[in-house]
């Protein structure tokens, strides 16, 4: 008995048999000669002597198997079929008959008869080396990966010196993600045979896998000097072009690798890559598309993909993606980092961290698992915990646009703004036609009031998309502060048409609705808001301030609470349940949260300058000046700083450095009314008796609801011998402040009534005024009173 090995993909042997048989000469010579041209490689010549062999002898089943085996030589696999099938019906103990159409049947692709035909051969001869071997081949191409390993494993006992067995081997350990124990099989194999391209291929998609792209470049670089057509190689290297934020590159590897085999699923997944970073992403999706449908089992090109649909925000279709990428690859880092992500930009904020737990447990260094949680520690507002994570995941991708206007978004949160605008310029550079950088830069220049330089990047922005959430929403917020009321209206129900399932829409609406004074409207819209995303600290602590200006003191309060459950650390929290605490005038509470503001962050100025009016009213005009001061040094643009301190210097009877102090509030807010109420008071005791009617005139206008200034002004009207006004004022302050009626108003009233003649009414008043204990009315009814 003599053999013929058949190398096939998986080093398949047909075994070509020979017997004497008690036949006549003339089948037996042409059986031997039809052997002799087989083993020369004429397979058709060979087939022709089997012929006639068969003609002569019809039950001569080996003349059938290696007639057989010259039909698979030439790819004519049914009639190869047909030749197995003759001989194991002519001699069914034949094994190799069985193992050869079992190889036949592999080639038709029918995997699970080919398995039949291993089993049959194994049941049998449990270490036939062929079938055994052959049959890992069958396992592999059924995607049972463990079933093939053990195989495997077992013919490598059996042969140790067959490179093709470890090559085989890591290829299955690679499918199921044992990438070390993979590239120790491929290294072993590439030892004994060092110009394998499959070898080096697959192990350089190993290497790549485990991110060591060094090592990968250096297998592919070396497969292609064998094998310059090795489509594979150039497709990973174009995934390695992408890790290296050289997109362009990664745009040439990939077309060469679709050029050279148009069936490569990897090389148009890896294009697609590089065009949702080039955010061209029209083409991304019908790359990735293509990538899937030649390459349905690969996890990689569903997660682009989502990211794509992600940048698009649609959110569903990312999603339905993502679940398709972790059926496929369950350890896959990045599917669960971008589905936490997706989850994020819905508000589903405990899937996020459900799958962020999970990206970590995987691989905590991945740039994608790094921004995911960036983005999640941004979303509840943990600021200075988002900026170290977002910072090492732009390290791991120091050109991935949207990652740098993240970071440039959670640097501006940190008041880093510098290095802000440095990020969001990087991001732009990354990507010029994705709006990412763009807006960001545009949220930098809002945040530091620069409204022109912000108008000007969200405007490049919109260029770029016309319908990005952040960049409508930061320009509809930046032309509400220039007061362009019909431009912000139009952007409003844009805002509210394209994302209504969007807490930023009805956060947007509200803060316009507020600075209208419509405080009511901006509460409702607050509440949309909170339906959406409860567990949103800031958003909670919007609707306070909504309600603050409502006189709805006790919700106030109550949203101020949940935030800080929310976030213990949220600032504006304490600042804003503070100011409520200010108006009620329990100042013990307010001081509390104010310090507690101030602990967590000492420039929050807005408490410090409430901290002072408190100081001040108990006395304490040393701890006042001091917070005050404070504050003009951090910002020496802060109105409230330069008001509060004017007012402080009044109290402690420096009128010319008050009157100062309040000039420059002044110039930097020409609408704070309780500015010029202050000013009017200083000048009042400076005797500036006409420019402290201006200042009051000025004051009334802007905000004539505060008594004090009506009184101030009666009294300057008293001075100035304009009796009908004084009345007219001092009625006003009477409606305004009904409940601590001032002693003065009645004073200044009851003289003025006087005057006019009215006396039974003046009587009355300066009779008030006396049971106030306003001390000058005694004389007054002395004088009017008889």
């Amino acid at each position: 008995m003599t053999k013929r090995y058949l190398p096939i993909l998986f080093l398949f042997v047909f075994t070509s048999v020979t017997c004497q048989f008690l036949f006549a000469q003339d089948h037996q010579s042409f059986y031997n000669t039809g052997i002799q041209k087989k083993d020369k490689g004429d397979f058709e010549g060979s087939i022709a002597d089997f012929n006639k062999a068969i003609e002569i002898n019809p039950n001569f089943s080996e003349a059938y198997n290696n007639r057989g085996t010259s039909y698979f030589e030439l790819k004519n696999f049914e009639s190869a079929l047909r030749d197995f099938d003759k001989a194991i019906s002519l001699n069914a103990d034949v094994l190799i008959y069985y193992t050869n159409r079992g190889s036949a049947y592999y080639e038709k692709k029918e995997y699970q008869k080919a398995l039949s035909d291993f089993n049959h051969v194994l049941k049998q001869s449990p270490k036939d080396y062929q079938a055994l071997k052959n049959r890992a081949g069958t396992f592999i191409a059924l995607k049972d990966f463990e079933s093939a390993i053990n195989d495997y494993d077992n013919v490598i006992a059996m042969r140790s010196t067959d490179y093709a067995n470890y090559t085989f081997r890591g290829f299955a350990k690679k499918e199921l993600g044992r990438y070390n124990e993979a590239i120790i099989d491929f290294s072993r194999s590439l030892a004994m045979q060092p110009n394998q391209v499959f070898a080096l291929v697959h192990r350089g998609i190993a290497y790549f896998e485990l991110q060591q792209y060094s090592k990968a470049k250096e297998d592919m670089d070396k497969a292609l000097t064998i094998d310059p057509n090795s489509a594979l190689a150039y497709a990973y290297l174009a995934g390695l072009a992408n890790e290296n934020n050289n997109f362009k590159q990664a745009l040439e590897l990939a077309q060469k690798a679709i050029n050279i085999n148009g069936q490569t699923g990897e090389a148009y997944a890896f294009l697609g890559f590089a065009q949702y970073r080039m955010h061209s992403l029209a083409e991304a999706l019908i790359s990735l598309k293509r990538g899937i449908d030649l390459k349905p089992n690969n996890a990689y090109p569903y997660i682009w993909r989502a990211a794509v649909k992600y940048s698009l925000r649609e959110n569903q279709a990312a999603l339905s993606d993502l679940n398709e990428a972790i059926k496929l690859n369950s350890n896959s880092a990045r599917a669960y980092a971008v589905r936490s992500i997706v989850y994020n930009q819905m508000y589903q904020l405990q899937n996020a961290k459900n799958d962020l737990d999970k990206a970590k447990n995987l691989s905590s260094n991945d740039g994608f698992v790094l921004w995911a949680s960036a983005l999640m520690q941004f979303r509840t507002h943990q600021y200075k915990d988002a900026l170290k994570d977002i910072h090492l995941a732009s390290r791991q991708a120091p050109k991935h646009a949207e990652i740098l206007a993240w970071k440039s978004l959670i640097e501006t949160q940190n008041e880093l703004y510098k290095q802000a605008v440095e990020d969001a310029q990087l991001s732009q550079q990354a990507s010029h036609n994705f709006p990412n950088g763009f807006y960001a830069e545009g949220w930098v220049n809002y945040y530091q009031k620069d409204w022109n330089a912000a108008q000007k990047s969200f405007e490049e922005a919109l260029l770029r998309d016309s319908t990005s959430l952040y960049a409508i929403a930061g320009y509809t917020l930046t032309l509400n502060e220039k007061g362009k009321n019909a431009e912000v209206n139009k952007l409003k129900d844009k805002l509210t048409q394209l994302y209504p399932y969007e807490p930023l829409t009805w956060s947007v609406n509200a803060k316009v609705l507020y600075d209208k004074g419509l405080y009511s409207e901006a509460y409702k819209s607050w509440n949309k808001a909170i339906q959406i995303d409860n567990k949103d600290p800031e958003l909670l602590v919007g609707r306070a301030l909504s309600s603050r200006a409502l006189n709805l003191t006790t919700e106030g309060i109550a949203d101020c609470s949940n935030a800080l459950t929310l976030n213990p650390d949220f600032t504006p929290a304490y600042t804003a349940r503070g100011n409520i605490f200010y108006d009620l005038k329990d100042y013990n509470n307010a001081i509390k949260d104010y310090d507690k503001a101030l602990e967590l962050q000492p420039n929050d100025l807005g408490a410090l300058a409430n901290r002072v009016n408190i100081k001040t009213m108990k006395g304490d005009y040393k701890g006042a000046m001091k917070d005050v001061d404070a504050i003009l040094k951090e910002d020496t643009t802060f109105m409230l700083g330069w008001a509060n301190r004017g007012s402080l210097k009044a109290s402690m009877g420096d009128l010319k450095g008050a009157e100062k102090d309040l000039d420059k509030a002044i110039q930097l807010d020409s609408k704070y009314s309780t500015a010029y109420s202050n000013r009017g008071f200083v000048r009042y005791n400076l005797d500036k008796t006409d420019e402290a009617l201006e200042d009051l005139n000025k004051a009334i206008s802007l905000d004539g609801k505060y008594a004090t200034d009506y009184v101030l002004r009666s009294s300057i009207y008293l001075k100035k011998g304009e009796y009908e006004k004084v009345v007219k004022d001092a009625d006003s302050a009477i409606r305004l402040n009904e409940k601590e009626q001032l002693g003065r108003v009645y004073y200044n009233k009851g003289v003025a009534e006087a005057e006019l003649e009215m006396n039974d009414e003046a009587c009355a008043d300066l009779k008030t005024s006396s049971e106030k204990l306003y001390l000058p009315a005694k004389n007054a009814l002395k004088k009017y009173c008889k």
